[in-house]
């Protein structure tokens, strides 16, 4: 099983989620995804974690991360 993580601004949260329900639709259970705002509650940020090391260990444990890059998360100084 391949692990993707997709890492993006909570303000694209739907743009996320579209696009791990696409990888979902292609790979079926031959994928794990992760991503901070997703409906799966343990492939989201845990409650009260530090969300940043949450962040860079999903970086470090994916096959594949996936950053998404928008208007918003540009203007983000994160």
């Amino acid at each position: 099983m391949q692990n993707i993580f997709i890492s993006h601004d909570s303000r694209d949260a739907v743009l996320a989620s579209a696009i791990e329900n696409l990888i979902f639709d292609i790979a079926g259970k031959k994928v794990s995804i992760s991503n901070s705002s997703s409906k799966d509650t343990e492939s989201k940020i845990p409650l009260g974690s530090d969300w940043l090391a949450w962040v860079k260990e999903k970086i470090k444990s994916s096959d594949l991360t996936l950053v998404l890059l928008t208007p918003r998360s540009i203007k983000n100084q994160w």
